[in-house]
């Protein structure tokens, strides 16, 4: 996996997009259905590599950023 600040604008938020998505739905699976589908610590993995590239390309944080809510 690329470093954030190594990304082309496009791969950037192709990936953004692709956490957005799976990131809720792994919410949605912990937080409502009480059955988690990956570990914490691969959870956070995607959490943090979120925030690396928001943090490498703000102009391109979406609505929907797993940052910009908190559960499910």
């Amino acid at each position: 996996m690329k470093q954030a600040n190594k990304l082309t604008k496009q791969e950037a938020a192709k990936e953004l997009a692709a956490l957005a998505k799976e990131i809720t739905a792994h919410d949605i699976a912990y937080h409502q259905n009480d059955a988690p589908t990956i570990s914490d610590a691969n959870y956070d993995d995607k959490r943090r590599r979120n925030t690396a590239l928001e943090e490498a390309f703000p102009h391109l944080i979406r609505a929907d950023s797993p940052s910009n809510t908190i559960g499910a």
